[in-house]
């Protein structure tokens, strides 16, 4: 067991083949040979191994578990689950195997098949924190996180040292706007593991959003450090670093990001702001042009293509890219603002106005809005109108 635990598997593997010679009916031994198998992935070997436990003891409900096991790291999670489930047939109190059914389960999308096993190995072992993680986890990705903070609190209750359900009871305070619960979440997962690059990824993102610009990047720099070849830390920490006007260190994340991550539309995208910020916007143009290339509904991209175009006084190109926009983004205030203002300055009024009639639609209490539509409205010489606009930028603006 001391090979197993320092992971020498081609070790063990030698060593537990050595004793089944002197005691071929030892379960233990296949059992232990088995898992030096997958250790050293060998599956093919791993499950034959396993499956001569049954010519020993026949239906031995823990030769079904540890194939269903195997199949599972070989991501071949329909027979995992023909595994587990005959495990359980045979010992239908086998908490673990309800338990990695219900992964497996979970796994293909079988949420509700998912639920139920984790539930029934919560019933089967209910001290076991794993289940409740599980539980926690499904009511996380379902958009219920009041009931996935119940869930992880009772992991912790059952093993106060359980990181990942600390982790994700932050993520779902996070996603309740729980910042300093959230943020304490973290800090235990940082005593528990110090070297954990999701959880300074998630702190970052919560420092980010409650304005510690300075704190998020020291957490993605960690996480960075942790695992360097992770782009989206690079992408997140070059986000913060154009949020606060450093464009040249967003670029240089964002170069960084790209070369992990080459064919990502999002990180060409935020490349492309930050050179146009820093006042390169060729480069900026043909950032978002290759974004687009990469995903031609990427709606953000066709927006700053034309807005920058139209900074470059090509108003009837950035005209074309903003419908573009407005193609795969049909609610976008910001995108219809700048398409009634190329309108305007290439002197479609009406089809400005009928721009700016838009906006105010999708946004009652846009005093920019009313502002400009009255301004066109002068232009065409519909003053009583254009007062009421005015009237109405007085009332919002009080």
């Amino acid at each position: 067991m001391l090979l197993m635990n320092r992971k020498e598997f081609d070790a063990a593997a030698d060593f537990f083949t050595r004793i089944l010679r002197d005691y071929p009916t030892s379960i233990e031994a296949h059992f232990c040979l088995g898992n030096a198998h997958v250790g050293r992935k060998d599956y093919a070997q791993a499950l034959e191994t396993f499956s001569k436990v049954l010519k020993i003891a026949s239906n031995e409900p823990a030769v079904y578990f540890n194939r269903g096991c195997v199949y599972q790291k070989m991501l071949d999670f329909d027979r995992a689950i023909v595994e587990y489930t005959t495990a359980v047939a045979v010992k239908p109190t086998y908490a673990e195997a309800y338990y990695n059914r219900g992964n497996a389960f979970f796994a293909i999308g079988r949420i509700s098949e998912a639920t139920i096993d984790f539930e029934r190995a919560v019933f089967e072992n209910p001290n076991d924190a794993d289940p409740y993680v599980a539980l926690g986890l499904i009511h996380l990705v379902g958009g219920r996180p009041e009931q996935a903070v119940l869930e992880f609190t009772k992991a912790i209750e059952r093993n106060p040292k359980h990181a990942k359900a600390y982790g994700n009871r932050g993520n779902a305070h996070e996603m309740l706007e729980q910042y300093d619960a959230a943020l304490a979440d973290y800090a235990k997962v940082e005593e528990l593991h110090p070297r954990d690059a999701k959880m300074f990824l998630n702190r970052a993102t919560v420092k980010s959003k409650i304005g510690d610009n300075e704190g998020a990047i020291a957490d993605y720099t960690e996480a960075i450090k942790v695992a360097p070849n992770n782009a989206k830390a690079y992408a997140a920490r070059g986000h913060v670093f154009l949020r606060i006007k450093h464009y040249q260190k967003s670029i240089d994340d964002f170069d960084e990001a790209i070369r992990l991550m080459p064919n990502d539309n999002i990180y060409r995208m935020r490349r492309g702001q930050a050179y146009v910020a820093s006042g390169d916007k060729e480069h900026g143009l043909a950032d978002f042009l290759e974004a687009i290339r990469l995903r031609t509904d990427n709606w953000e991209a066709w927006y700053h293509l034309g807005v920058t175009r139209l900074k470059l006084g090509r108003s009837e190109e950035a005209l074309a890219d903003l419908d573009m926009a407005i193609k795969f983004n049909a609610t976008s205030v910001s995108v219809h603002f700048s398409r009634a203002i190329v309108l305007r300055i290439l002197e479609r009024l009406e089809e400005s106005l009928a721009a700016f009639n838009r906006i105010i639609e999708l946004d009652a209490k846009n005093v920019a809005a009313y502002k400009n539509r009255a301004e066109v409205l002068l232009l065409l010489g519909r003053g009583e109108i254009a007062a009421n606009d005015l009237q109405k930028v007085a009332e919002l603006t009080k």
